[in-house]
């Protein structure tokens, strides 16, 4: 039904049994946004079984006919009515296999340079809020973990359904490389969620920044204190070259000193940085926890670099 409705609308197909795909290019780099169902399985009183489906029917017509009175001739209607009612209390959302493996092969297939981020509804893993029905989270979720996971590299994973504003990291202890960063969406009533994405020219990413604006009761949007969360923790994931490692020394004496001034430093000329490259080696350094960096996001001309381990 819903396909027939976006097609009438000529939106963009809801995705079933397959992903739908976007992607955020810019001069090195590519960010691809996969659209995943997490929803299959929602709303299905099919999902009960036979037996059960029975019962309630048996259950329905009592009520109808000894409660309620009525006659045969309304009974069609109130079934509508009475499944309705009992829709929610038994929820079985899944993701369909053919979209877990396609999620799986395609990540495996991207650039060095890429960035995954997919998009779903239910969160990967149990909310925080308790629920009294039999499936309150996906009942497939562990699945769905373990092909984002497969490829070994980092997933952004972007969500909503309860919007307790959880902000998750999923990481397997043998392969801390396979990271999902889980960020829930608030309620849009509750503001809304920025993610910056960071990467070295020419070189993989780094990790993300969250900046979340929330509203409060008089109605001012109000920028909460921003999130960093790399995407490679340990010191043998960094991969940090000599050069870049000649940087936080050099550091130590200035403490801090505007990206402007630290490009025509004589020290850092020697080491035979060009701007782009001095802008990649220190973003590395930042990402590393080794250096701090205000003004991140407004570009490397309004840097103020800060010596020191944060």
């Amino acid at each position: 039904m819903l396909r027939r409705i976006a097609a009438a609308n000529r939106w963009v197909p809801p995705p079933v049994d397959s992903p739908s795909i976007v992607e955020l290019n810019n001069s090195s780099h590519t960010a691809r946004i996969y659209g995943i169902n997490t929803c299959l399985g929602s709303w299905e009183l099919s999902s009960l079984g036979s037996s059960v489906l029975s019962a309630l029917e048996q259950l329905q017509r009592r009520i109808d006919e000894d409660v309620l009175g009525r006659p045969a001739a309304a009974k069609k209607k109130s079934k509508v009515n009475f499944e309705d009612l009992h829709y929610d209390n038994y929820d079985a959302p899944f993701v369909h296999g053919a979209t877990l493996s396609a999620l799986s092969d395609g990540i495996q297939k991207l650039s060095p340079h890429s960035i995954a981020i997919v998009v779903g509804h239910h969160n990967i893993l149990s909310q925080e809020v308790v629920r009294y029905a039999p499936f309150a989270d996906l009942i497939n979720g562990g699945a769905l973990r373990r092909s984002l996971q497969q490829p070994g590299r980092p997933v952004v994973y972007l969500h909503g359904h309860i919007h307790t504003d959880p902000i998750e990291i999923i990481q397997q202890v043998e392969r801390p490389e396979s990271q999902i960063v889980s960020v829930s969406a608030p309620t849009l009533m509750d503001g809304f969620n920025l993610i910056e994405c960071y990467a070295a020219v020419g070189k993989r990413p780094l990790g993300l920044c969250l900046r979340r604006f929330r509203i409060e009761k008089n109605g001012n949007v109000v920028e909460r204190p921003i999130l960093r969360v790399p995407f490679y923790a340990s010191p043998a994931q960094r991969r940090l070259s000599a050069r870049t490692h000649q940087l936080p020394q050099f550091l130590e004496h200035e403490r801090v000193i505007e990206f402007t001034k630290l490009i025509d430093h004589p020290e850092v000329v020697k080491i035979g940085l060009s701007e782009s490259a001095a802008e990649s080696e220190l973003l590395q350094l930042y990402w590393s926890g080794m250096i701090e960096i205000d003004n991140l996001a407004f570009g490397p001309s309004n840097w103020h670099i800060i010596a020191g381990l944060r």
